[in-house]
């Protein structure tokens, strides 16, 4: 995948497109931050179609997390990619990154 980028689905649903890498993180971080201050109390953001993640993804969400949390929001994640969810565990973060079951 090349281009990194959020897409508004429906309202207060958005779904995050291409990988997310050391190199792509910034570029969509953005675009997340813009879904969240402009979406409602509860946006959830699609991962399903994310490529290659790497830790970089784990702290991207967690930014994300913060910013809604300073916006009094609530973030969450659905279609996490495997490798992306078997960090997070690893990391020991199920309780703090909210993944929304199918």
């Amino acid at each position: 995948m090349h281009k990194q980028q959020i897409e508004r689905r429906k309202e207060d649903y958005y779904g995050v497109v291409g990988d997310l890498t050391f190199e792509s993180v910034v570029s969509v971080e953005a675009e997340g931050y813009t879904a969240i201050r402009t979406g409602g109390d509860s946006i959830t953001l699609d991962l399903s179609h994310v490529g290659l993640c790497s830790s970089a993804a784990v702290a991207l969400l967690l930014s994300w997390l913060r910013y809604a949390r300073a916006r009094q929001k609530t973030l969450l994640f659905s279609g996490l990619p495997a490798s992306l969810l078997a960090m997070i565990r690893r990391a020991e973060l199920e309780s703090i990154i909210t993944v929304q079951q199918a």
